[in-house]
């Protein structure tokens, strides 16, 4: 009797085992950006790997994206900058009106929610391994949010690239509205620019033109005008250009061109 119900124990045992360690692989394959290939947990990633048009975001998405009628832009590749567009004071802070920007690359782009995944895959991962600004990457990696951060910031490019009748309001590519100094943005502005030359293959003046967008949005989140990161985590004092051993990725430096993918 005795060693019937130590078997029955042993059983149950073996299976609270089995589900504890399916929950933490669970958790780990959210938690980590770095080792998301293939990563299920992920609504947005559907369509990845299908260059002919796969599905797009879960959330507010368009998929089989076109150019839309009445898209408003400024030339090919231009910016259409609503009215009051006018960047935080000296101090840093927020403009006084509203901000609105809108880039007409869908005009030319194929392929694009395989081309979104890609630009919005490098660009988190070169900010997440980057020491400077790591914890910007930490404000959704750490509250389990990864997958609606995902997915926000791939209907966030629809409509800043022009694919969507709305422009976009908010500096998405942080989580929330944290404040930053203008070295953050400018160190998040340089990986997102990056990772666009790389998937989408930007000409010189969309390059420029997708920058000043985002330099222009960034002031909805700047509070400070120091060019230095505001929260630096790098083992080395003086920071490297990039990534967590300090070498490669993009220039922090304020009006820096990129001209590589993020790492």
């Amino acid at each position: 009797m005795q060693a019937t119900r130590f078997r029955l124990l042993a059983r149950g045992l073996g299976l609270l085992t089995i589900v504890f360690a399916s929950c933490t692989d669970r958790e780990d394959a959210v938690s980590d950006p770095s080792a998301d290939a293939g990563d299920s947990s992920c609504t947005a990633c559907a369509g990845d790997g299908s260059d002919g048009g796969g599905a797009g975001p879960s959330s507010g998405g368009t998929q089989g994206i076109q150019p839309t009628a009445g898209t408003t832009a400024a030339g090919a590749g231009g910016t259409s900058a609503g009215a009051g567009n006018t960047p935080g004071g000296e101090g840093g802070g927020p403009p006084d009106g509203p901000v609105l920007e809108e880039l007409s690359l869908c005009d030319r782009l194929t392929q694009v929610p395989a081309k979104n995944l890609k630009t919005s895959k490098a660009f988190e991962l070169g900010v997440y391994t980057d020491c400077r600004v790591g914890w910007l990457a930490r404000l959704y990696v750490d509250a389990k949010r990864r997958d609606d951060y995902l997915n926000d910031l791939l209907t966030w490019n629809q409509k800043f690239w022009g694919c969507q009748e709305l422009p976009v309001d908010d500096f998405l590519l942080v989580w929330g509205t944290p404040p930053m100094s203008k070295g953050d943005a400018d160190i998040v502005i340089d990986y997102y620019v990056s990772a666009a030359i790389e998937h989408l293959e930007l000409t010189a003046n969309e390059e420029q033109e997708m920058r000043e967008a985002l330099e222009r949005l960034s002031t909805l989140v700047v509070t400070s005008s120091s060019l230095e990161p505001s929260q630096p985590s790098c083992a080395d004092p003086n920071g490297g250009a990039g990534g967590q051993d300090g070498s490669g990725g993009a220039s922090g430096a304020a009006g820096s061109t990129s001209s590589g993918g993020a790492p």
